[in-house]
């Protein structure tokens, strides 16, 4: 048996206005004598009426200077080495922070493609005080980067936030490895050491605290819940592996105390997938899950389709009503993602065509709903607004609706 697996293939990158009467004048009447002079001298007489003055303009009205410019942020691009478990050699992965500043202008920044907006490279962080902290998982041949209006509205609102890549499953470099499927949660506690120990000398040492939220889209969705404390179906490896030549299963057969164990990261307070893979990597262990989910997909999805992802992970999570379900019915798998774009034929009903939720219409729902979560079990509850979002009670566009989990 072969074990599914995510694919976000990114096969190339595409680059990217009044006249007169003329009758006769009747004679003055009382006319002066045609002797007398007029006083050349005089000034005008005191008495006289003024003359008035022409109306003024009315005054111009005031351009529509449009909503203000976005709020500037740090950012900062680096590696990290660690070595993974079951590994003789060390790993090293790029990481890119995003993070709040003061600082107006600075050094700008290209997300590979994509130049960003109000991103200033290596600006000094404005915060007084420990942050929390997101770290986003990014899916199957992607990069750190590419969900960026989710990183940048986190940081805006406070949050210093981590990307990584996932070095043998990028734009550049992805292979289903045996190693990729234990390699990726571990990746993400990784960027988590050190984000709250960056090093003495660093620009954000001691900036980074709790609460901590993990994000992925795609395989990255498989990278939240595999961390967020999902555990492995390992008495169905067990038994379907020996007959399997998946890549999966050679990583399973050779190190399989690793998946018995698995890769929960205590540190973790909530998960957002988003559009994840690989359920069967998990199945019923996913009821294993002890954080709040805010699980997220699109009905149109082509990579990670509702049947045998969305709703079976739904399905196999906990019954704790924490939870919910965001579903777009008109959205696909790079919804979640800015990379419509450059996917060419790959976007193509699957997030990216005209009967898709435009992206620029779907990003403030998504970043509506994380805020809205966040706010509700991390900080000490949701506003009004966001517990109507998050319960149900309003929709911010009828292609969206969402879904609860019921108390056991």
């Amino acid at each position: 048996m072969r074990t599914p697996i995510v694919s976000l293939c990114l096969i190339a990158l595409s680059a990217l206005a009044a006249g007169c009467d003329g009758g006769d004048a009747e004679p003055a009447p009382d006319a002066a004598p045609l002797d007398a002079a007029p006083d050349l001298d005089r000034g005008p007489d005191p008495d006289a009426a003024p003359e008035p003055e022409p109306d003024a303009a009315p005054d111009a009205p005031e351009p529509d200077a449009g909503p203000p410019p976005p709020a500037p942020l740090g950012y900062r691009a680096e590696e990290i080495t660690y070595t993974p478990i079951g590994a003789e050699a060390e790993r090293t992965l790029p990481v890119f922070w995003w993070y709040p500043t003061a600082a107006e202008d600075g050094p700008g920044v290209l997300y590979r493609v994509f130049p960003a907006d109000r991103v200033f490279d290596g600006v000094p962080p404005a915060l007084d005080a420990p942050a929390p902290l997101l770290v986003f998982s990014h899916g199957r041949s992607g990069f750190g980067q590419y969900s960026y209006f989710l990183a940048e509205h986190f940081a805006r609102r406070g949050f210093v936030v981590l990307a990584v890549d996932h070095i043998g499953d990028t734009l550049t470099d992805a292979v289903d490895s045996p190693e990729i499927y234990r390699q990726r949660p571990q990746d993400i506690s990784a960027v988590i050491d050190h984000g709250l120990d960056p090093g003495p000398d660093h620009p954000l040492a001691g900036l980074v605290g709790s609460p901590i939220v993990v994000a992925g889209h795609s395989f990255g969705g498989y990278t939240a819940l595999a961390i967020g404390g999902a555990d492995y179906a390992t008495a169905a490896f067990d038994a379907e592996c020996p007959d399997s030549d998946s890549p999966f299963c050679a990583g399973y057969t050779a190190l399989p105390e690793a998946y018995a164990t698995g890769f929960a990261d205590p540190r973790v307070d909530l998960i957002m997938p988003l559009a994840p893979g690989n359920h069967s990597l998990f199945r019923g262990g996913l009821g294993a899950v002890d954080v709040p989910v805010l699980l997220m997909t699109g009905a149109r999805d082509r990579n990670t389709p509702d049947e045998t992802s969305g709703d079976p992970i739904w399905a196999d999570l906990p019954d704790d009503p924490r939870h919910r379900r965001v579903r777009f019915t008109t959205g696909g798998h790079f919804t979640f993602t800015d990379l419509c774009p450059i996917v060419g034929a790959l976007g193509r009903d699957n997030g990216c065509s005209e009967g898709d939720i435009p992206t620029e219409v779907a990003h403030p729902i998504i970043t509506a709903f994380a805020d809205a979560f966040v706010d509700r079990h991390l900080f000490g509850g949701a506003d009004a607004q966001g517990d109507a979002l998050l319960d149900g009670d309003t929709s911010p566009h009828p292609e969206v609706y969402v879904l609860e989990k019921e108390a056991e």
